[in-house]
């Protein structure tokens, strides 16, 4: 309800209350000369009075509550006075937004200062080639009046010059709206509206925005859906409108104007929604209801991924096991901290452990398997960089000792992975390289300094040095090692994701991406001086297409823990 008519309610009880006051005072005044039935008339006038004085009390008791807050209500007593301000701005812009009709204009050039420009032309090029045809630009002046982003709409519709289409598209940019925090970036929208009064829209923005009536049909798709699959669905789910009521059909637009008109009926429904919303519901049927919805956005999800993401094109491949080579005893840090301070042990362990890795990687060969240290180049790549930085290397696996006819789908025979991670925070710089010089041709990174490469979340830089090897070659060649202990996993190349985790496709989902192809490149544990949170995991994830085209650039990592 607006504030003004929230006004007006009070007002009316306590101007009714004075007026129950003033009759009554009138007759008490002549309380020894009225008949008894108008002395009981006084004493309900009181009452009813009294009654009627609650909302100018609570109204009144509300507004000192919240001036005593913000002065004498401490850090908390602020922090709810702040919240209460901003929820009444929230009303106000919303009254705001719905009160009046939405009025549009043409856009001029100074519109697009500020927005992506060649967002719009390319997309136009490409809507074009689809059998768009550009409509004009509009602008929503009704937002822009009341300080609102409102950014430039180039509006196309599905059909050849001078006729009309059944199918309009708006095209606008999303990445200077400061509410998105730079989530959104260039938003493709496609509407229909149908002779019945509903309309269908459907849009790039990843995730639903704000209510609207059931008058409306809003399917929102990841930001990375093609122009081409946008508009596969909208023209699917037009059909299957159409089919489920026969006199059902979609109204034509041939002009700008004609485009902004249908605009207006949609937000005419969306006003009468938002400014008199539905009656509330039973809260057990409203509980109902919403868990009936969460059950079918999961089927729907389940349904775009096929019945069983393990056989669908998502499909991982076979579990290959990172195995912990044993090391030798002289890797123990053997240095004696009796009589040394905390700093001291501190110093003396962390060169200790710089000592072991200089051993660790003299002993490996050049291209070996290894958690950590530094990375194998050959002489024409250098060390991976991000914002003038290195990243640090996480994992160099020699792909010959993985090879086997159940990865030869996704995995090359041969050559070097270097999986490089700056995982400090997300989303996680990542560089995958598949190296396929011979081991003889790489040279070793030297030990790069200190401000030279990223640190992670606990402030390593380069990773302890963990030497693996597949479980094949654990099992087969113990020679290199002189120790009886067993190998531990490191972690493994595939696979899938732990079960309480959830899948690929929950990570990929999460981050609105589209697909039902993720699978798990690597899977790391907590070794060394990695630490994934709290013992966690670190998980690679990437689509089993651009695998197969051993295409590294898209892939991302995630950190679980319990």
């Amino acid at each position: 309800m607006p504030n003004n008519q929230k006004s007006g309610c009070w007002l009316r009880s306590l101007l009714f209350a004075l007026a129950c006051f003033a009759l009554a005072a009138y007759n008490i005044s002549r309380w020894q000369n009225i008949a008894l039935p108008a002395k009981v008339t006084v004493v309900l006038l009181l009452g009813l009075g009294l009654l009627f004085l609650i909302p100018t009390f609570f109204v009144l008791g509300f507004k000192f509550f919240r001036v005593w807050l913000k002065k004498r209500g401490g850090p908390m007593g602020q922090a709810l006075a702040s919240a209460l301000d901003a929820s009444d701005k929230q009303k106000e812009l919303k009254q705001k937004l719905y009160g009046t009709m939405h009025q549009y204009r043409t856009a001029t050039e100074d519109d697009f200062t500020g927005l992506d420009r060649n967002f719009y032309d390319q997309t136009q090029q490409d809507l074009a080639a689809a059998g768009f045809r550009q409509l004009g630009d509009k602008i929503n002046t009704t937002l822009k009046d009341v300080g609102q982003f409102s950014p430039v709409i180039r509006v196309m519709v599905a059909a050849p010059e001078g006729q009309p289409g059944t199918t309009v598209v708006g095209l606008y940019d999303m990445s200077a709206w400061p509410a998105g925090k730079g989530k959104f970036k260039g938003v493709v929208e496609l509407q229909s509206e149908f002779t019945d009064g509903t309309f269908l829209v459907t849009n790039n923005l990843g995730k639903e925005v704000g209510q609207v009536p059931p008058e409306i049909v809003r399917h929102f798709h990841p930001q990375d859906t093609t122009h081409r699959v946008l508009i596969d669905l909208h023209e699917q789910e037009k059909a299957a409108l159409m089919a489920a009521k026969p006199d059902r059909h979609c109204l034509m637009i041939a002009t700008l104007e004609e485009a902004i008109a249908s605009d207006q009926r949609q937000f005419a429904l969306k006003q009468k929604f938002q400014i008199q919303p539905p009656p509330r519901k039973n809260a057990l049927a409203a509980m109902a209801q919403a868990q009936q919805q969460a059950a079918e956005r999961k089927a729907k999800r389940e349904a775009a991924r096929g019945p069983d993401f393990l056989t669908g094109t998502g499909k991982p491949g076979p579990v290959l096991p990172l195995m912990i080579m044993p090391e030798e005893p002289a890797d123990d840090l053997a240095a004696n901290y009796d009589n040394l301070t905390m700093k001291e042990v501190i110093a003396t362990a962390k060169a200790e452990t710089a000592a072991r890795d200089a051993r660790r990687m003299q002993r490996l060969p050049i291209g070996a398997s290894r958690l950590g240290g530094l990375p194998d180049l050959p002489p024409h790549e250098s060390w991976p960089t991000h914002d003038g930085k290195k990243i640090p290397l996480l994992a160099q696996l020699d792909l010959a000792e993985f090879a086997s006819d159940e990865t030869a789908e996704l995995l090359p025979a041969e050559g070097s992975l270097l999986v490089f991670g700056h995982i400090q925070k997300e989303p996680y710089p990542l560089v995958i390289r598949h190296i396929t010089d011979p081991h003889a041709a790489l040279l070793r990174a030297a030990q790069p300094a200190e401000d030279d490469i990223w640190p992670d979340w606990t402030d390593e830089r380069v990773y302890h040095v963990v030497p693996v090897q597949s479980a094949l070659h654990a099992a087969s060649d113990r020679s290199h090692a002189k120790s009886d202990a067993k190998p531990r996993s490191a972690g493994h190349l595939l696979g899938i994701p732990a079960k309480i985790d959830g899948t690929a496709g929950d990570f990929a989902e999460y981050r609105n991406l589209s697909g039902d192809d993720w699978i798990t490149l690597l899977t790391l544990h907590s070794v060394g001086s990695m630490q994934w949170s709290d013992a966690g995991l670190l998980y690679i994830l990437i689509r089993r297409s651009h695998l197969q085209q051993r295409d590294f650039s898209r892939a991302f990592a995630v950190i679980c823990s319990a």
